[in-house]
């Protein structure tokens, strides 16, 4: 009898109900092959191979004997994250059966990734076109997965989440004509995917979306050349390209908000109205000027704008309670967090080091320790991290 076991790593630990020791226990005892598919290094940072077997040790209680039953019939794979999940994340998807059909059409044509379909195709699969719509812009693709999974066709289902990454494994394993049973007992739960079919107006909605995320994608290209012009000629410290700095904010604000559309643009121009004005533009409004040009959506350019102007500190002016200043403002103190941790991760001077826990302080005393409202709890620790180090 076999097992297959899903994101089953510390990562998702909180999301457990039950023991994993308990789970990993009946594992070694009642199965003759377990297959353990995680996300790893690879996928958004995650754990190693070799990471996630200390954490079972640990979970076994160090148990060596159990341990090593458990490693002696056990397969790793790094299944990766999101081959479907773009879609489903979407919160209005496709049903549960379209999907089987498209992945199944893929799998059946040797058609790796969903933007290799054509009009023939879709209509060989015999879905609504409207599914369709602008999904080049989206990540769905076949997994190295689905060549693993066949041997494992009639295996007993542990891990999660339910409707989401296992969601991912069954729909392959469906479209391959492969089935799994449930183990309810090691199941946790997630949210709630492929549960209705669509209708026409939730499908349009859908397309909606989807339209909105390809003008962010547009924006986002427009606004990356504004704040790489804001800063031509521009060097940092150690002599580097100052863009650089920027670009890792925007990157680190992507890490902690992937959703957060205005926090990743201001991130790239946040030192655009304090750097550019008398070098590239002649102006802060100029600069302005092609923020807004590089936004189509009027109301997100003028939050943008905000947001940049909230984080464009007057030189000399008292550096803790400006960053005070920022709890009441979510979207502005992201960025200002993110910058705080490049400027930490990037050979700081003791004087910046000692402002920037000095201003983290105070807003600690304020949160009593803990995140400010809206701010990731990864976020945070690790800026305290950061600053604590010596």
């Amino acid at each position: 009898m076999k097992l297959v076991v899903v994101d089953i790593q510390p990562e998702y630990e909180s999301n457990t109900p039950f023991d994993i020791g308990d789970m990993l226990r009946k594992a070694a005892e009642d199965y003759s092959e377990v297959l353990f598919l995680f996300n790893g290094e690879d996928t958004l940072g995650m754990i190693s191979e070799s990471a996630l077997k200390d954490f079972y040790f640990e979970k076994l209680d160090y148990d060596e004997e159990a341990f090593e039953d458990l490693l002696g019939k056990s397969t790793f794979f790094d299944k990766g994250y999101g081959f479907f999940r773009d879609v489903m994340d979407s919160e209005v998807c496709f049903d549960r059966s379209s999907i089987v059909k498209i992945v199944k059409y893929m799998i059946d044509n040797d058609v790796q990734d969903i933007r290799d379909l054509d009009e023939d195709d879709v209509d060989a699969i015999g879905v609504s076109e409207l599914l369709f719509d602008d999904l080049e812009d989206y990540g769905f693709y076949l997994p190295e997965l689905a060549d693993e999974l066949p041997r494992w066709s009639g295996s007993d289902l542990a891990g999660g989440a339910r409707n989401e990454c296992m969601a991912e494994v069954e729909i392959l394993g469906a479209a391959q004509g492969l089935s799994f049973n449930h183990i309810d007992d090691f199941i946790y739960e997630g949210e709630s995917r492929y549960s209705s079919v669509m209708t026409e107006s939730l499908l349009r909605s859908y397309i909606r979306e989807l339209l909105t995320e390809k003008f962010y994608r547009e924006d986002f290209k427009d606004v990356y050349n504004t704040a790489r012009m804001a800063h031509v000629g521009q060097t940092r410290r150690d002599g580097s390209e100052y863009f650089s700095h920027p670009s890792e904010v925007r990157n680190i604000t992507a890490k902690f908000y992937p959703n957060d559309r205005v926090a990743q643009m201001a991130a790239l121009l946040h030192d655009s109205l304090e750097d550019a004005p008398g070098s590239t533009v002649e102006s802060a409004e100029e600069m302005e000027d092609f923020i807004r040009g590089s936004i189509q959506d009027p109301r997100s350019a003028d939050e943008v704008i905000r947001v940049v102007r909230a984080l464009t500190h007057e030189k000399g002016g008292d550096y803790q309670a400006y960053v005070v200043d920022l709890l009441n403002d979510i979207t502005t103190l992201r960025v200002k967090l993110s910058d705080m941790v490049h400027n930490l991760s990037d050979n700081p001077t003791p004087k910046s080091k000692a402002k920037y826990r000095a201003a983290l302080d105070q807003i600690a005393q304020i949160t009593q320790g803990k995140p400010p409202s809206g701010i990731s709890k990864k976020h945070w620790e690790f800026l305290i991290n950061l600053a604590g180090e010596e």
